[in-house]
């Protein structure tokens, strides 16, 4: 008797992400401050990495020109200027606490409120017992984007006692509009 010899094909998909792709990943999916801390601590334990900006082609051309005319003057830069070779590396030389993009509102070392943020900050300034604050909050966490209050008095009450269980009257929910519609910046919540 003869075995039997079974002979097959088998094809599998598989998808392996290479160690470049995985410290990637990890790198967008990290939080704005941390990335920042992290391009920190690399360029302080790597003195070969530099975080200044890259001269444009023009802006070399402009000091090649110059140290060309400085050596046809008569001088080099070195007996102009001091000596170039110090001990000490520039990039300990100062502190540069600024991102590489120059446009300074896309530096993020200072953290801007939000406007439901303001909004919520002017609200504990006021003197509300805790269920006007509330009805006052979700009004504020009721606006779109846009800071327009698109929904109709009717349904703030009946969001306010659905979601939040909260009862309230439309006469109360229109104080309370009245009252956050007297914050900073003037016209927030406005409604369409």
């Amino acid at each position: 008797m003869a075995a039997s010899i079974k002979q097959g094909m088998e094809q599998k998909l598989q998808q392996k992400l290479s160690p470049l792709q995985i410290q990637t990943i990890k790198l967008i999916e990290m939080p704005v401050q941390a990335l920042e801390q992290h391009v920190r601590e690399v360029l302080a334990d790597n003195p070969v990495l530099d975080d200044s900006p890259q001269k444009s082609d023009q802006e070399r051309e402009v000091s090649i020109t110059e140290v060309e005319a400085q050596e046809q003057s008569g001088g080099s830069m070195e007996e102009n200027y001091g000596p170039q070779d110090d001990d000490i590396p520039s990039y300990n030389l100062h502190v540069n606490n600024w991102g590489k993009d120059e446009r300074p509102q896309y530096n993020t070392f200072s953290v801007k409120q939000s406007f439901t943020g303001s909004l919520e900050e002017q609200l504990g300034y006021r003197n509300l017992d805790p269920h006007q604050r509330a009805v006052a909050s979700f009004i504020i966490g009721s606006l779109d984007d846009d800071g327009y209050l698109r929904r109709d008095i009717e349904s703030l009450v009946d969001d306010l006692a659905f979601r939040a269980g909260i009862e309230s009257s439309a006469d109360e929910v229109e104080k309370m509009l009245k009252v956050i519609q007297e914050f900073e910046p003037s016209g927030a919540i406005s409604r369409k």
